[in-house]
């Protein structure tokens, strides 16, 4: 079944504005935990996630963010800020946290956001942005793709190493197994298809400046050798921003991917403190000692909210996240 597309309206910047109000959310089905670069998943993405739309995506709204000229919108942040300090207190490790308002209708603001870290599976976002980019440029097309080898298969998450040798998929394929499953080998052949040199002069064109792809996933010698890849949490915010407001590369290539994030099948982390039924387009990393999870949180003032840690063991981390994930929830919602 063909899955219906979400209708994202551009708006025009007023000042440090930048409206685009979603509206309410339809109820999100939440499945079993995913997994990341080095953890294995359960298979489940479907070949329809290829188009990267999902049924149940509430609308965009072009109705007024709000009475901008009162003084009293957009609010200031403080208060979710110090609901997340509050929430981050005593922790083990460290934490770093960015959060944007996607109708403008409160600031943004960052704890430690823009340090780099090694971005486990998180890079991916990056991978995803190339390609759509490569494809509204006419470089690559979705349609094309690629015919799995045995000799490009790689541990870890995902469900593409189970298939067939000789399978054909689609780079839309590929990039809603990377994407939904955190998929490497999928993610993999995307960067042979993409070039890892390109995806870093896309990282630099759309201003992540703590982003850098410098190896595939589950590459242990590169790794090894301090090749790692990297980003911050205030670079993959900024990232979901632009998805959110229609602005990654065109506000349909910012649907499709929206659709991707929609399908994450881990809903550990951020997901946990969120109230069931709440739509939320997230990606989640996890390596040794490193867990994130960043996204789109969708509602009548909707959000991006992204959490980064390392030094923790990923239980540690995701119950982290989930308190840091509700005290923004219910902060946002505070008169």
């Amino acid at each position: 079944m063909l899955h219906s597309r979400i209708a994202l309206v551009a708006l025009a910047t007023l000042a440090a504005v930048a409206p685009c109000l979603l509206g309410a959310c339809s109820p999100r089905v939440v499945s079993g935990p995913g997994a990341a670069e080095g953890q294995a998943s359960q298979p489940g993405a479907s070949d329809q996630a290829t188009a990267g739309q999902k049924t149940a995506w509430p609308t965009v709204s072009d109705a007024s963010p709000g009475d901008s000229s009162s003084g009293t919108w957009p609010r200031d942040s403080a208060p979710i800020q110090a609901a997340v300090e509050a929430a981050l207190a005593g922790h083990s490790g460290s934490a770093y946290v960015a959060y944007e308002s996607v109708d403008g209708s409160t600031t943004g603001f960052s704890l430690g956001g823009e340090e780099r870290v090694p971005s486990a599976s998180m890079i991916k976002t990056a991978v995803m942005a190339t390609l759509l980019q490569e494809a509204q440029d006419g470089r690559i097309s979705l349609a094309d793709g690629t015919i799995l080898r045995g000799q490009d298969r790689v541990a870890g998450s995902g469900v593409v190493q189970g298939m067939r040798a000789g399978t054909w998929l689609s780079y839309g394929q590929l990039a809603a197994y990377m994407i939904g499953q955190s998929d490497n080998m999928a993610t993999n052949l995307l960067i042979d298809a993409l070039g890892m040199d390109a995806v870093n002069e896309e990282c630099q064109r759309l201003g992540l400046a703590d982003t850098s792809l410098r190896r595939k996933m589950m590459d242990t010698a590169a790794a090894t050798s301090g090749r790692e890849n990297y980003t911050s949490a205030s670079d993959q915010a900024r990232l979901l921003l632009m998805v959110a407001r229609g602005e990654l590369v065109s506000p349909e290539a910012s649907e499709r991917a929206l659709g991707w994030l929609e399908d994450q099948a881990d809903t550990r982390g951020l997901a946990q403190g969120l109230p069931d039924g709440v739509a939320f387009a997230h990606k989640t990393g996890s390596l040794d000692g490193v867990r994130h999870d960043g996204g789109i949180v969708l509602g009548d003032h909707p959000y991006v909210l992204v959490v980064m840690t390392t030094g923790m063991d990923q239980g540690q981390a995701d119950a982290l996240m989930a308190r840091v994930s509700t005290a923004v929830w219910e902060a946002v919602r505070e008169p």
